[in-house]
């Protein structure tokens, strides 16, 4: 599944109507089937998937981006420099044929482009973003795990409010500007009331 994001005015195309990628109960079902069967999440990709994907629309954001998400699952995300997106990507994709894993979710990959934000995971470089989903009745925790290892090895930044593992020594490696980030938080915060246990694990903070 691919999104481009533009910021001047094109002629719309294709069907504007509201968009499901697929009948929510009907791919509750396929994950169920994946879930229980494993060894069929293969064979329903290419018999489900392909006609989904064959879809082209252009139009005003409201109209393209907004999609249900009544299926629960878990979600990793990697921001990586815009050169190693590709490279990532079918890496990934490689190593799940290669081990026959069930991953039922497509994968998501758009373009971002460069800012200068502390703690974006574009700060300083365009970059590719590649979004991987599991069904939340499915494992997850060791591919997720395995995936982000590639993800890792092309320069790649976790989103902030999706699952990864990065260390408070990952996150000073990987974002040239978190310690300006850090000072600013501890003077304006300095008894700690807006962290919890996961933010101060990841920012070693410690309430004054």
């Amino acid at each position: 599944l691919a999104m481009l994001k533009i910021l001047h005015p094109k002629p719309s195309e294709g069907d504007m109507r509201e968009q499901r990628d697929m009948d929510d109960k009907a791919f509750r079902r396929v994950c169920d089937i994946c879930k229980t069967f494993p060894i069929m999440t293969a064979y329903l990709q290419k018999r489900l998937l392909p006609q989904e994907m064959k879809r082209r629309r252009v139009g005003p954001a409201f109209r393209i981006f907004p999609s249900d998400r009544t299926v629960k699952f878990e979600e990793m995300e990697y921001e990586l420099p815009r050169a190693n997106g590709w490279p990532a990507l079918r890496e990934v994709i490689a190593w799940i044929r290669r081990k026959g894993l069930p991953v039922a979710f497509p994968f998501e990959f758009r373009l971002v482009a460069a800012d200068d934000i502390w703690l974006s995971p574009f700060n300083g470089r365009v970059g590719a973003s590649i979004s991987m989903h599991q069904y939340h009745r499915m494992k997850w925790h060791a591919i997720f795990a395995e995936a982000e290892k590639i993800f890792r090895a092309h320069d790649g930044r976790p989103h902030w409010a999706k699952r990864h593992t990065l260390t408070t020594a990952d996150l000073h490696q990987l974002y040239p500007d978190a310690a300006k980030f850090c000072a600013v938080r501890d003077q304006i915060d300095p008894q700690a009331k807006f962290a919890n246990a996961h933010l101060s694990k990841l920012f070693d903070i410690k309430a004054r």
